[in-house]
């Protein structure tokens, strides 16, 4: 039996599949979607909804195991590294921090800081990652398509959005691992 919490995040998600569906159906004979303001807006918003699909499946489902787990193994810890710094996801993550995860409880709720929340904490960016990856991927292919239809300005939103509610999480996340697997290692170490 699910949590009433639980059938409110299904519901979400199944909710906005279908809602994001329907926008991306008008988007071939949506004629505000030439002009930059209404464009950027609808562009942000659609990227908002497909991305909240994935997130609210993922509250409830383990949504990560959709990818087999050498997806999840840090490959090349020095590119990623240089990624993450060429990106400056480091400013991008201090911006997080301070709007959402700069109370306490809302920190606490992702990482405990105990030495047992390290491997909570371990899932849960493999559950971000998940939740971001897919999104990142179709919303992509969203602005191809916007792009092969003309609809420059919506594929262009598309794009910047894309990168900013998509790809700095998963970077982030990626890094997340990286340093976590190292402070794991230490731990090992030590006991």
């Amino acid at each position: 039996m699910q949590s009433p919490k639980n059938i409110f995040f299904i519901g979400m998600a199944v909710f906005l599949f279908f809602y994001t569906c329907q926008m991306i159906q008008r988007i071939p004979m949506n004629p505000s979607l030439d002009s930059f303001g209404p464009a950027l807006f609808f562009s942000w918003y659609v990227s908002l909804c497909m991305t909240g699909v994935f997130a609210f499946s993922g509250f409830v489902f383990p949504t990560e195991k959709l990818l087999p787990t050498i997806y999840y193994k840090i490959k090349r810890p020095a590119r990623l590294t240089k990624v993450y710094r060429i990106l400056r996801a480091d400013l991008f993550q201090k911006l997080l921090v301070f709007f959402f995860y700069g109370k306490p409880g809302n920190r606490e709720a992702f990482f405990s800081g105990h030495k047992s929340g390290v491997a909570e904490f371990w899932d849960n960016t493999k559950k971000s990652e998940f939740g971001h990856l897919i999104p990142f991927i179709l919303i992509n292919v969203l602005a191809v398509y916007s792009f092969s239809l003309q609809k420059h300005y919506f594929g262009s939103g598309l794009i910047l959005f894309n990168v900013f509610g998509n790809l700095y999480p998963v970077v982030i996340q990626r890094f997340h691992r990286l340093r976590l697997g190292k402070l794991m290692k230490r731990i090992n170490r030590s006991e």
